[in-house]
């Protein structure tokens, strides 16, 4: 059932199994160690204020829909598989966080799809789409490994496909796709092309850059 107004759903427990649920208009947080989350629809409504966050620890979340509400993955040793979120944004600060298989989509004027501030974090298999701002930001003295990934920016020239701030990044088997003004990477320099890119970051040697020709982008399907 829908919560009152700003309810939170709290999940602070060890070695629990949550499945095949939907939560409509609250905002979730699950902390404790070993959990297993499954087949879980998140939908928000309007409200800015919603978001999920992870805060356990050598848990696993898969299948997870997101709709409006921002996610924040935090702790260590968790993975999250299959994870879809619409018109949201994500946020990475655990240690060891894997993220595989998921999609995120934000329309957002200058929103960053994911930004990263974590260690040992590994993006693999995911789609990020922003259509107004920035793919992914990378921030902290952590490492980064981002491979056979769709990372698409668009917009104004202030967003970019991939900000490379600080820390180790190990990029590459992705396709960049800067749309409009926006740049396709940022390091020491703004660079608008891949051969550009690869050349000032060292990254990206065997990626490409194309139209990945989506679903229905605009209703958050991205889908090929």
């Amino acid at each position: 059932n829908r919560f009152a107004v700003n309810g939170f759903f709290f999940l602070d427990a060890d070695y629990v199994e949550l499945k095949d649920l939907r939560f409509s208009g609250e905002s979730i947080s699950f902390s404790g160690n070993g959990l297993v989350v499954s087949n879980l629809i998140m939908t928000n409504g309007f409200n800015p204020t919603v978001s999920f966050q992870i805060r356990s620890d050598s848990s696993v979340f898969q299948n997870l829909q997101v709709d409006r509400a921002a996610v924040t993955l935090s702790g260590s040793d968790n993975r999250v598989d299959r994870m879809h979120q619409r018109w949201g944004e994500t946020t990475i600060v655990g240690t060891n966080v894997t993220m595989l298989r998921s999609s995120i989509f934000t329309t957002g004027f200058l929103r960053t799809g994911v930004v990263v501030n974590a260690n040992g974090v590994v993006i693999s298999n995911c789609t990020v789409v922003s259509t107004n701002g920035s793919a992914l930001s990378k921030h902290g003295f952590g490492s980064l490994r981002l491979g056979h990934n769709i990372l698409v920016a668009g917009g104004s020239e202030i967003g970019s496909v991939i900000e490379w701030h600080d820390g180790p990044l190990i990029s590459d088997w992705n396709n960049l796709l800067a749309r409009g003004s926006a740049w396709l990477g940022k390091r020491n320099g703004k660079w608008e092309r891949l051969a550009y890119w690869q050349a000032a970051s060292g990254q990206d040697a065997n990626s490409v850059s194309f139209e990945p020709l989506f679903q229905n982008e605009l209703a958050g399907d991205l889908h090929l």
